[in-house]
């Protein structure tokens, strides 16, 4: 009996693994099919992130990229991370808030960007404000003020398809941001958690003619270094500072592209 069971969990966990590498394949096969090359900004790009690390899962390439072809490139993170160990050890989420920007810093120093160009908003990890939650039009005009400063010529965010809270929440912000200010300008959506939250039956509902493609096969090895900082610093109870993340999310993020959606409400 207690093979048996071991054999049904084993192929339950071969029938997960085997469904989150078709959904990758369908996301990929559907990107190259409809989408189009990456139409690079013209000037400034602004990363809108989460957490530190998602400005490298999601747009690392496209961050050295711009640095490559010497476009200014800003770093906006809404928290610090710092809940990332919550229910793990007994670390605070000062600690761990304080090591991950460090992190952040290692980071931009790998992709080519200054530790000045990061700008950091303090909110609570898991707790960034959506529409209608305390808080969240005095963020956004926060961030609306800072945008002013960096005039970028493209804002990058979370795909709303993301599924965690902070990622919906920062993709909301974004928005509400950018119709604060005065001059249009071009909303991309990165993707992260996409790739193994989303359901499928959200796949027919996102436009995939939106869809941009960026090689990143020239920067490649500058994201996997930066992605490596994120992951093999590691906390005293021997997690990482960000946390365990699921091997297939990982996986997929070590695609030789990116993938980003134009946003249909960019001004």
């Amino acid at each position: 009996m207690k093979n048996s069971g071991k054999t049904g969990a084993d192929t339950t966990a071969f029938g997960r693994n085997a469904f989150r590498l078709f959904r990758q394949a369908i996301f990929r096969g559907l990107a190259c099919a409809f989408g189009h090359p990456f139409q690079f900004p013209s000037g400034p790009l602004a990363v809108i992130a989460p957490h530190p690390d998602d400005e490298v899962f999601g747009a690392g390439g496209l961050v050295a990229l711009a640095v490559a072809q010497g476009l200014p490139v800003h770093v906006m993170f809404l928290t610090d991370g710092g809940g990332s160990h919550e229910g793990c050890c007994n670390l605070s989420e000062q600690e761990v808030g304080r090591e991950r920007c460090e992190l952040s810093v290692e980071a931009a120093r790998i992709l080519g960007y200054s530790a000045s160009a990061i700008h950091y908003f303090r909110r609570k990890d898991g707790a960034v404000p959506i529409p209608g939650e305390s808080g969240f039009d005095d963020l956004a005009i926060e961030m609306a003020d800072k945008l002013r400063e960096i005039k970028p010529a493209a804002i990058l965010a979370p795909h709303p398809f993301e599924g965690w809270k902070d990622h919906a929440a920062a993709e909301h912000l974004a928005r509400a941001a950018i119709a604060k200010l005065d001059n249009p300008i071009r909303l991309i959506h990165y993707c992260v958690w996409f790739w193994l939250s989303m359901p499928l039956i959200k796949v027919f509902r996102s436009d995939w003619r939106r869809a941009c493609v960026l090689e990143i096969a020239d920067v490649y090895d500058h994201k996997m270094q930066a992605m490596s900082a994120y992951l093999h610093f590691k906390a005293s109870c021997g997690n990482p500072w960000i946390g365990r993340l699921p091997l297939f999310l990982l996986k997929a993020l070590e695609w030789k592209k990116e993938l980003y959606f134009e946003s249909n409400c960019n001004r």
